[in-house]
């Protein structure tokens, strides 16, 4: 947690010509959000997925395991970032995969750095985390 943002900052850094797009959730946005304030001081072209769950997931999966009432794990109701923009940075809401192709191909055609919001549902990978490795 907390690679994704400063990774795509030094990405942009290092290949200005190159297109890059970071994808974090909504954990990892927020612990590295104040790097954004890089990207807006240079004028970075950087495209920053944030994939909000709004739900502290991992702990919420414990807590149902064990029996116990859910409790502490719900984020906030409407999404990580809660506003238009964020140090400047304009921010775009996708609720429905049309809504993120939409927004992405629109971030990609601005200049300097654009967040697109994706809100998604944390119940939909539960199995994935419960899935014991095989190999």
């Amino acid at each position: 947690m907390g690679f994704g943002i400063p990774s795509a900052i030094a990405a942009k850094l290092l290949q200005p010509e190159k297109p890059v797009c970071a994808v974090v959730g909504d954990g990892g946005f927020l612990m590295t959000a104040g790097e954004l304030a890089t990207a807006v001081r240079y004028n970075l072209k950087i495209i920053i997925v944030v994939l909000t769950d709004n739900d502290l997931a991992l702990i919420r999966i414990k807590q149902q395991k064990k029996g116990n009432p859910i409790y502490g794990t719900p984020v906030r109701s409407e999404g990580a970032i809660g506003g238009p923009s964020i140090f400047g940075v304009p921010v775009r809401t996708a609720h429905e995969p049309i809504e993120l192709r939409r927004h992405l191909e629109s971030a990609f055609t601005n200049e300097g750095p654009s967040i697109v919001e994706a809100i998604i549902d944390s119940r939909e990978y539960d199995e994935l985390v419960l899935r014991k490795d095989k190999g």
